[in-house]
């Protein structure tokens, strides 16, 4: 079959889908095209460049005539969709795709949670819902983020793909590598206390910094991994700010970073599932985060023993206490590092979420099959 991935994200979370997604699909023996503004140096048949801004308005209408440009010259068997303004731009305007594509979308966390103004988050909400009659089958990370959609009224065919995470690439230290890299990126003896993510509202690296500054936790720094501006955060915290909270900006060896800290300390406000989370449970690093789409699923529930802890949305003092419990109790850190790669390994398989991945472009090639029945009848 032939598969068309559209994304005008190209970096974290989705990045790291896509990479699986691609990949897994030509071993599979597809044929994998890309549409995005970077090739991301993603395992695809063809890439097509994408200019499109999502700050720049007036780069959207040769954005969408490039996205149904390329639809028209692959003729893929399914669009992928990837977050809100692909799938605007590929599901609203001006009505359906050419040729007879199944179309999936998979919002990576819904875009209403990012606008803070109620009015235009219900203008967000109203996409949505629009989009959905061009939608074959809705693709969530977990079963949250579907349910979201449907609270929010959004009607279509779903499908819970998970997340999937190359387990043998990110695969715990012995200590001596540990070590070596702890020098390597100047870490020190400190407790590492590691916050992976772009710089964000999403994130909330505001509320985690502001809180930090107010009570820091005793021998331990807090990393900031992630791309973005950080002078707003360092007004935050001037006391604490280059002593006990560093910001080391994009990198593109995540790998190392979690490998070398002593646990994941996520403050998101909002989520879709979190692949940092999954990333750094595979490495053996147990995760504080707050109650988001995913994160009792991939922490603490289950049959499986909890690598971490999940509190209540918006308590970073309380995140911060659980920080606290772990690193002034070196056993509980190992035995939560122990559980981690045991969750990651049950249920983070690549192989299980590429047949769901699979069984989700055949529910929606049959919808659409349907449609274009209906549509002649």
């Amino acid at each position: 079959m032939r598969f068309l991935h559209v994304s005008e994200v190209h970096a974290g979370g989705v990045l790291s889908l896509l990479r699986v997604y691609t990949a897994e699909q030509q071993r599979r023996g597809h044929e994998v095209h890309l549409l995005a503004p970077d090739p991301m140096d993603l395992n695809v048949h063809d890439y097509h460049r994408w200019g499109i801004d999502r700050g720049s308005p007036w780069t959207y209408p040769a954005a969408l005539a490039t996205l149904r440009k390329v639809v028209r010259r692959t003729q893929p068997d399914v669009v992928h969709l990837h977050s809100f303004f692909a799938g605007l731009l590929g599901r609203v305007l001006p009505g359906r795709l050419p040729g007879t594509p199944a179309v999936l979308y998979q919002p990576h966390s819904w875009a209403f949670n990012a606008v803070p103004h109620e009015i235009l988050s219900a203008a967000v909400v109203g996409s949505e819902r629009w989009a959905a009659r061009r939608t074959d089958v809705v693709a969530g990370n977990c079963l949250e983020e579907i349910e979201e959609g449907r609270r929010h009224r959004v009607k279509v065919p779903t499908e819970i793909l998970g997340i999937a995470v190359d387990t043998s690439y990110f695969s715990p230290p012995s200590p001596s590598e540990r070590q070596d890299l702890r020098t390597r990126l100047e870490l020190g003896s400190h407790k590492v206390a590691l916050c992976v993510g772009r710089l964000t509202h999403q994130k909330a690296q505001d509320r985690l910094v502001a809180a930090w500054e107010r009570n820091p936790v005793l021998d331990t720094v807090l990393l900031l991994v992630g791309s973005g501006d950080d002078t707003a955060l360092r007004a935050l915290a001037p006391r604490e700010w280059g002593r006990s909270i560093r910001a080391v900006g994009h990198q593109e060896d995540v790998r190392s970073w979690l490998r070398a800290a002593d646990l994941l300390i996520q403050s998101s406000r909002y989520e879709g599932q979190s692949v940092a989370v999954a990333e750094a449970l595979s490495c053996g690093l147990p995760a504080m985060t707050l109650d988001v789409n995913g994160a009792h699923a991939a922490v603490t529930a289950g049959p499986l023993p909890p690598a971490g802890a999940v509190v209540a949305q918006g308590d970073i003092d309380a995140l911060l206490d659980q920080c606290r419990m772990r690193t002034s109790d070196q056993q509980k850190l190992a035995q939560e590092s122990r559980a981690a790669r045991v969750r990651a390994e049950s249920l983070f398989c690549v192989d299980t979420m590429m047949d769901r991945l699979d069984a989700a472009y055949e529910h929606a090639s049959r919808n659409a099959g349907e449609q274009r029945r209906g549509q002649s009848e």
